[in-house]
């Protein structure tokens, strides 16, 4: 079974924590500013940025998936 995401997802998932931290009151005005730009600059669809966080986050739920397959296997039931 292969599970991706697609860069509107990676980005849709970025975009909610970049919110939950934007959030965050006692966050200074220059973090927010920075998260704002780092939003507009790096993490546009398309971007090279975009691309390689998508890439990432696709091998580590791959990683991950495959770690949990094998692990089912030799886990034996009775335990």
């Amino acid at each position: 079974m292969k599970v991706e995401f697609t860069a509107e997802e990676v980005q849709a998932m970025v975009n909610y924590v970049l919110d939950q931290l934007g959030a965050i009151e006692e966050l200074d005005r220059k973090d927010r500013a920075t998260l704002r730009r780092w939003r507009g600059d790096d993490l546009r669809l398309g971007s090279p940025t975009m691309q390689l966080l998508t890439d990432r986050v696709n091998a580590e739920l791959q990683r991950i998936h495959e770690a949990a397959h094998v692990s089912a296997i030799t886990k034996p039931d009775w335990l």
